[in-house]
């Protein structure tokens, strides 16, 4: 079986990423990084239960010197709040230059130890958008060279480059992605705050698809966590 590691944030992105991935076969390890950001508790709370739901193995990397260099309103430590509504959402409030290239790098040193054959991200065109680095057109460049430094057959995939958030969701119900654990809410907050440019996205995504949003409550996961630990 062939391995495959995937940037995992717990969004509706990189779990499509992941249900697609498993269901070609591959044998998952699902990346996830802490860097200080505002929603880390919800995101680790959801990425336990994701990862255990596709029986993937987790990494959790801590990075948290990334907020020191280049901080953002997505950590918690800033004086910004993070924007709402549907400017928000359209253009880079909350983006962290080279953040994803960061991951990427991480990204391919786990392949590597893991012997996996390939690192996917959730990168989107409705994203891209707002945020320099989603557009594929970048990731084209990056899958070339990287045979050359990682010095290996790693192959980096976007699954999902070329898609909008309405059809993530159509896609993600035709898969079966566990779109009920996942947490798309850039604030901290037990429940999502529904007027982020991300809880705008995901919105507008299910209204526009004609359902309505299957995500979990906090006591919910966190019953379910506690069943997790409980069966471990």
């Amino acid at each position: 079986m062939s391995r495959a590691v995937v940037i995992a944030s717990s969004g509706m992105d990189s779990t499509l990423v992941a249900t697609k991935l498993a269901m070609d076969g591959h044998d998952l390890t699902l990346l996830h990084f802490t860097y200080g950001q505002r929603a880390s508790r919800n995101e680790l709370s959801r990425i336990r239960l994701i990862a255990r739901f596709f029986g993937a193995r987790l990494r959790i990397l801590d990075l948290d010197r990334i907020g020191h260099i280049r901080m953002s309103s997505l950590d918690a430590r800033s004086n910004t709040d993070v924007g709402s509504g549907r400017k928000a959402a359209k253009v880079a409030m909350e983006w962290v230059p080279a953040r994803n290239m960061v991951f990427l790098a991480y990204g391919v040193l786990v392949a590597i130890k893991e012997g996996a054959e390939v690192v996917a991200l959730g990168v989107n065109q409705e994203e891209a958008l707002a945020i320099p680095d989603n557009e594929e057109a970048m990731y084209s460049g990056l899958m070339r060279a990287a045979p050359v430094f990682a010095a290996s057959g790693i192959r980096i995939e976007t699954p999902i480059g070329g898609l909008m958030k309405e059809q993530i969701v159509r896609e993600s119900m035709e898969y079966g992605s566990p779109l009920h654990l996942t947490w798309s809410c850039y604030r901290g907050e037990g429940e999502p705050c529904g007027e982020c440019g991300s809880c705008t996205q995901r919105r507008e995504a299910f209204r526009k698809v004609g359902m309505d949003d299957p995500i979990l409550p906090l006591d919910e996961i966190e019953r379910m966590l506690e069943d997790t630990k409980c069966a471990e």
